[in-house]
């Protein structure tokens, strides 16, 4: 082979070398970066769901049992003002009682 077509293959193979290398270390940051979405993807769903071998409550669960407060105090104030016209209407029922027996 002549020194010229011998030059330009050993040039050619130094181009694809650092190709390869520059490919090679685009390769590598993407894994970086995709162990590092992966992780915050875990954290994501554990703040979600929650971790009970930890003992944390996810936020679906906290919502659930806020969720059952709220029913239960919605019936209890119903219940309270079940009774508070109940309580007013006898009332009532007993001043109109007391008004017609002294007339």
């Amino acid at each position: 082979m002549p020194p010229n077509e011998t030059n330009k293959t050993l040039d050619m193979s130094y181009d694809v070398a650092q190709k390869v290398t520059h490919i090679e270390d685009k390769v590598n940051d993407l894994s970086t970066e995709m162990k590092e979405m992966r992780e915050l993807i875990n954290k994501i769903y554990v703040s979600v769901t929650g971790d009970e071998e930890f003992g944390h409550k996810g936020l679906v669960k906290r919502v659930e049992s806020l969720e059952t407060t709220k029913r239960k105090w919605e019936n209890k104030v119903n219940w309270m003002y079940g009774y508070a016209f109940g309580a007013g209407s006898l009332l009532a029922l007993g001043f109109e009682l007391v008004k017609n027996y002294f007339k």
